[in-house]
């Protein structure tokens, strides 16, 4: 099966998670917290609600960056 890696809100090489229960709401770092939130079609918004992979601590993981 092949599926098509959607852009992230502010990077095409990062990741945004959607809700599937709450469409247009989207996981985000805010005030040092994960939560679940709207698109409210800001920059900040967009920049809080992308996750980019990094290569983890120990080299032998993933770790993302909001």
């Amino acid at each position: 099966m092949d599926l098509e890696r959607p852009a992230g809100l502010a990077a095409s090489g990062c990741y945004s998670f959607e809700s599937v229960n709450f469409p247009a709401q989207y996981l985000r770092h805010q005030n040092s917290r994960v939560r679940n939130s709207p698109d409210d079609g800001s920059a900040l918004m967009r920049t809080d609600a992308t996750w980019c992979a990094r290569v983890g601590p120990t080299g032998a993981a993933v770790s993302l960056e909001s």
